[in-house]
């Protein structure tokens, strides 16, 4: 059977979510003249909450939306047509408990579910399961997780593009030549300016290359340089942010229409958040047959019971 090229699909890296959701805290906590006018450009997610009660938890959702993007990103991950729907790439977990927050990333491949129509006999993905809708998606996280939900953000690839481009860009330092034929970029050692696009993709690229001794080879750090330049880059869109209250208002307000938050929620009480650690994956088991799912298991329900929640939890 011949092979088949699969196009890597745009992935949401876990510090840009955050560095998103830091901006917005950040710019709401300021007391900045407009915050409220900010909020109120956020759009709002109809929600019924579960009917069990648990640790008060904020649910992040960094989604996979190409219909939101504009045509530069489109580049990137393809048409609208070619995905449709809404997918959920990351999935962060954040428990208020009596010893401060934690902050768990869910794995996106996670089954969950009974079998559905598009997948008939078989559980969905979890990252999948957006699509049915934002309400079915809380939902699943309480029946299957036992974890009742409390607040929720989603945020899109859009509005990290947004806050660089509000920037003005990011000088980024390149630690060596860097080039990804998929995301169509090469970049020299030192220097480098980026618009939000260029940085995107600096942060995404997982099939990149470096110039060693006047070669290009596969990058050999892999995950950790990826990791590396996300740091870098979140560092550096913060520190332009941090003492220019004009820069943050700007960032805030190209980045806000694309930061959504549950009808329920009120901006203040994002300030619940202000200490967010990193998150830490979800403990769950992997597919013995080698194909690239994971699923709940014991682990799992040991880790969600030590922070407070019951083994049940009962959907709206």
């Amino acid at each position: 059977m011949p092979a088949t090229t699969v196009r890597p699909r745009a992935h949401w890296p876990c510090r840009l979510l955050l560095t998103a959701v830091s901006l917005l805290l950040v710019t709401l906590l300021a007391g900045l003249a407009d915050a409220w006018l900010i909020a109120g450009r956020m759009p709002r997610i109809e929600l019924s909450w579960p009917v069990t009660e648990g640790p008060e938890t904020w649910l992040i959702v960094g989604l996979d939306d190409r219909a939101a993007a504009d045509e530069r990103i489109i580049e990137y991950t393809g048409p609208a047509e070619s995905q449709p729907g809404v997918r959920a790439d990351v999935i962060i977990l954040v428990t208020r408990t009596d010893r401060g927050l934690v902050a768990q990333s869910v794995p996106r491949n996670l089954m969950v579910g009974a079998p559905s129509r598009i997948d008939p006999g078989r559980q969905t993905r979890l990252g999948v399961y957006w699509r049915r809708s934002p309400q079915q998606f809380v939902d699943v996280i309480c029946t299957d997780l036992a974890v009742p939900v409390d607040h929720l953000i989603t945020i899109d690839l859009q509005a990290f593009v947004d806050i660089v481009d509000a920037l003005g860009g990011i000088t980024v330092d390149v630690p060596q030549p860097l080039r990804d034929a998929e995301l169509r970029f090469e970049l020299m050692a030192g220097p480098q300016h980026m618009d939000g696009l260029l940085a995107l993709g600096y942060v995404r690229s997982r099939l990149g290359e470096v110039q060693v001794g006047g070669r290009w080879i596969p990058e050999p750090d892999g995950e950790q340089a990826r990791n590396r330049r996300q740091g870098q880059v979140l560092e550096l869109v913060m520190a332009q942010l941090r003492g220019h209250p004009l820069a943050l208002q700007r960032a805030a307000w190209r980045a806000s229409p694309h930061i959504g938050l549950d009808r329920g929620t009120q901006p203040w009480q994002l300030g619940v958040l202000a200490g967010m650690p990193a998150p830490q994956p979800l403990l769950t088991n992997p597919n013995t047959t080698g194909v690239d799912v994971r699923y709940i298991g014991d682990q799992t329900r040991a880790g969600l019971a030590a922070l407070g929640y019951s083994a049940q939890c009962s959907p709206a």
